[in-house]
C-alpha cells in the first residue's frame, strides 16, 4: 500500500507539478509581469487580430504555420481574451508531453523509480530554452513529438505493427507539425521509412498497405480544414508565400550557415549535458551493435535526432536557444536507454543514478530560477510607455513599431499600420531588405500612423526613407532611457 501511495504521488509530481513549476518562468504564469517577450508578443497579436476579423496571412503578417496562431487564438478565448488562458492551455500541452515521456522511458528502463528521474531531467532541459516565453511554436509542438515517439517506439517493442488508432494518431500529430514548422516532421518521415522498410523486407505487405493508406487518409483528413479556410478566404497564395517562399528568402541557407547552426546548437543543448547525453547513447549502441534488439528502432531514433539538429534547428543558422526545444524529446529517449545500459551492464543502483541526474542538472535549476525571477520582475519602462501610447492615440488610432515589439500592440489595445507589426529581422534580410522597408516607407507615408515607436538597440541607425518621414512629418514626445523614441504626428 505504502509503494503505491508512494507511486502515485510520484507520478503526479512528475507528470503535473514539474510541467507547473516550468512554465512558473513564463511571463503569462499566474501574478506574473504578464509581459510577453517578442516572439510570444508576435503570436499574441496575430492571434488577437484574427479573432477581430483579420486575414492570417494576408491582413497580419507571419512566416509560421497557422496552427501556431491556432493555439493562441484557443487560449485567448479560453478566459475571454485574459494572457492566463494561454498559459494554462500551454500547460495542459506540457503535461500531455510529460505523460509521453513518461510512458516512453517506462518502455525503455522497464521501471518507474528510474523513468521518474529521466523525465523530470527532460523537461528540466526546457528551463533555458524557453527563455520566459509562452506558445513558442517549438514548444506547442512538443506534445505531438512525445505522443509519435511514444508510439513508433512502443510498435518496434511490438514486431514494427501499429494499431490503426495509433497510427490515425501519429498522422495527425504529424500533420499539426506539417501545419505549424514544416522543418520539425523528421521524425515521421524517418520512422515511417524504417517501419515500411521492415513491413517489405518481411513481405507484410497487409502491415504495409495498412499503415499508408490510414496515415496517408489522416493528414488529408487533418489538413483539409485549414486548406479549406484558406481557399474559400482567398489566402492560400499568401499562406504558401509566407510559410513557404518568405521562410526560404529569409534562411539564405548555405553550407557554412548549417555548418554555423550545427555548432550553436550543440552548443546550447550542452547547457543541460544534453551533447554528452546523445554521445553516450551512441556509445552504449555502437559498442553492442551485434547483440542489439531493435536495431531498427535504434536507426530511427540516431537519424531522427541527426534530421532534427540540422533541419529543426540548424537550418537558419541562427544562434537562438529556443530552436533546441524540438530536440527534447528524443534527448529523452537517448537518456531513457542510457540509463538502463547503465543500470543492467554496472548493477547501479537507481538512487545513485537519481543523485548524478540531479547533481547534473543544477545548471538547468539555476537557469530556472534565474527566469522565474524575471517573470515576475515589473519593467516599469514597458508599462510607462504603454501608458504614453493610450494617452496620445484613441483605440482607433493606428500605430507603427519598427522594431520586434509586436507586444507592445496587444498592451496597448492599439493596431498595427501596416501587416508587417515587427520590422526585424525580417526586413533585414539581403534578399528582401530593400523591397520591405520601400513599401513599409510609402505605407507610412500613405496611412500616417498617429504614432510611430522606434527601438533604437535593433535600429540604432533607420534606413534613410523612414528617417527622413520622421524629421519631416513627427516629432518626438518620448526618449526612453534604454530602447525606445516614440513619435508623434504633427
Amino acid at each position: 500500500m505504502k509503494s503505491s501511495v508512494a507511486n502515485k504521488i510520484a507520478h503526479l509530481f512528475t507528470v503535473v507539478f514539474f510541467p507547473f513549476f516550468i512554465l512558473l518562468q513564463s511571463s503569462l504564469a499566474p501574478y506574473a509581469n504578464k509581459l510577453p517577450n517578442p516572439d510570444s508578443g508576435v503570436f499574441m497579436y496575430c492571434a488577437n487580430r484574427i479573432t477581430n476579423g483579420s486575414l492570417m496571412y494576408k491582413d497580419v503578417f507571419d512566416h509560421k504555420g497557422p496552427v501556431t496562431y491556432l493555439f493562441h487564438i484557443l487560449g485567448l478565448q479560453l478566459l475571454n481574451g485574459d494572457l492566463l488562458g494561454i498559459w494554462l492551455l500551454e500547460m495542459l500541452f506540457l503535461i500531455v508531453t510529460a505523460v509521453f515521456l513518461y510512458k516512453t522511458a517506462f518502455l525503455i528502463t522497464a521501471d518507474r523509480w528510474l523513468s521518474y528521474p529521466v523525465t523530470i531531467y527532460s523537461l528540466l532541459l526546457l528551463a533555458p530554452s524557453l527563455d520566459n516565453a509562452s506558445g513558442y511554436s517549438r514548444e506547442i509542438l512538443l506534445p505531438f513529438i512525445s505522443t509519435s515517439l511514444y508510439f513508433y517506439v512502443k510498435s518496434f517493442y511490438h514486431d514494427c505493427r501499429m494499431p490503426v488508432r495509433e497510427i490515425i494518431s501519429v498522422a495527425f500529430c504529424c500533420t499539426m507539425c506539417l501545419l505549424m514548422l514544416p522543418n520539425t516532421i523528421s521524425l515521421w518521415v524517418v520512422f515511417s521509412l524504417v517501419l515500411i522498410c521492415h513491413q517489405l523486407s518481411k513481405k507484410e505487405y497487409g502491415e504495409f498497405f495498412r499503415y499508408s493508406t490510414c496515415f496517408i487518409v489522416m493528414v488529408v483528413v487533418t489538413a483539409a480544414p485549414f486548406i479549406l479556410y484558406a481557399v474559400s478566404h482567398n489566402i492560400l497564395s499568401d499562406a504558401l508565400y509566407c510559410i513557404w517562399t518568405f521562410n526560404a528568402l529569409y534562411s539564405d541557407v548555405s553550407v557554412f550557415s548549417i555548418a554555423k547552426g550545427v555548432y550553436v546548437t550543440l552548443k546550447n543543448l550542452d547547457v543541460g549535458y544534453a551533447t554528452l547525453i546523445m554521445m553516450g547513447y551512441l556509445w552504449s549502441v555502437f559498442c553492442r551493435w551485434g547483440k542489439l534488439p531493435n536495431r531498427g528502432l535504434h536507426i530511427g531514433i540516431i537519424l531522427s535526432c541527426l534530421l532534427s539538429v540540422v533541419l529543426g534547428c540548424a537550418w537558419s543558422g541562427r544562434d537562438y536557444r529556443p530552436y533546441t526545444i524540438v530536440c527534447m524529446p528524443l534527448i529523452c529517449v537517448n537518456l531513457a536507454y542510457v540509463v538502463a545500459f547503465i543500470e543492467c551492464h554496472f548493477k547501479i543502483k537507481k538512487v545513485t543514478v537519481a543523485v548524478v541526474l540531479l547533481v547534473m542538472s543544477w545548471q538547468l535549476v539555476a537557469y530556472q530560477g534565474h527566469y522565474i525571477r524575471l517573470a515576475y520582475e515589473r519593467s516599469d519602462e514597458t508599462l510607462n510607455l504603454v501608458t504614453i501610447i493610450k494617452n496620445n492615440s484613441n483605440a482607433a488610432d493606428k500605430i507603427a513599431i519598427v522594431g520586434n515589439d509586436s507586444q507592445l500592440y496587444l498592451l496597448s489595445n492599439r493596431s498595427s499600420m501596416s501587416k508587417y507589426h515587427f520590422t526585424w529581422p525580417i526586413f533585414d534580410s539581403a534578399k528582401l531588405t530593400k523591397e520591405l522597408w520601400g513599401n513599409y516607407g510609402n505605407e507610412i507615408l500613405n496611412v500616417r500612423p498617429k504614432l510611430i515607436l522606434v527601438n533604437n538597440i535593433l535600429y540604432p541607425k533607420l534606413p534613410e526613407n523612414i528617417a527622413g518621414v520622421l524629421r519631416e512629418k513627427y516629432k518626438v514626445i518620448y526618449s526612453g532611457v534604454s530602447a525606445y523614441d516614440l513619435y508623434k504626428y504633427n
